[in-house]
């Protein structure tokens, strides 16, 4: 976590789990432009995918909901206990892999990498299958990714024309 006050908010996140009490915070949900204030019971917090969220009993929509730390502000622990009984672990995490999957959906892609090169993707590979384009040698790596969260390192480097064909195509190269 870099961006100082998802930071912030995590440690407030994370104090209202440890202390089994009400959050309030500001949230933007994507794609929106207003706020909307929100309270809820915090049940658990924790990555997926390099984004961090907390899940639990949103209050005035009586239900469980998901939210992504970098979309809240104004994180406060409030006073109130638990009114609604924390579900097991597996539905908990089952409820973000849920919400996740939603918003950013897992992609699988044959992608082709030179020999000493894109470290990141290959990390991240299934598989590897030694394969040789443009003349020179590399590998088809088989990976799954959320459609948003391909390297930002091969972002930055790999020219626009191969960026588009790379985060869109299902077969690679």
């Amino acid at each position: 976590m870099e961006d100082p006050v998802e930071l912030a908010t995590a440690a407030v996140i994370a104090e209202a789990v440890a202390e089994q009490t009400v959050v309030t915070f500001t949230h933007t949900s994507a794609g929106a432009t207003e706020s909307t204030s929100r309270r809820v019971e915090p049940w658990w917090t924790g990555s997926r995918h390099g984004h961090w969220y907390l899940v639990g009993h949103d209050l005035d929509r009586g239900e469980p909901r998901t939210f992504r730390l970098i979309r809240m502000t104004d994180a406060r622990v409030g006073r109130a206990g638990r009114t609604v009984a924390v579900p097991p672990t597996e539905r908990v995490l089952a409820l973000l892999d849920d919400a996740v999957a939603r918003l950013n959906p897992v992609v699988d892609a044959t992608v082709w990498a030179a020999d000493g090169r894109a470290a990141e993707l290959r990390a991240m590979a299934r598989a590897e299958t030694p394969a040789t384009r443009f003349g020179t040698s590399g590998a088809d790596l088989d990976v799954s990714a959320p459609l948003g969260s391909c390297p930002r390192s091969w972002q930055r480097r790999a020219p626009t024309r191969w960026r588009c064909a790379r985060a869109n195509s299902a077969s690679g190269f």
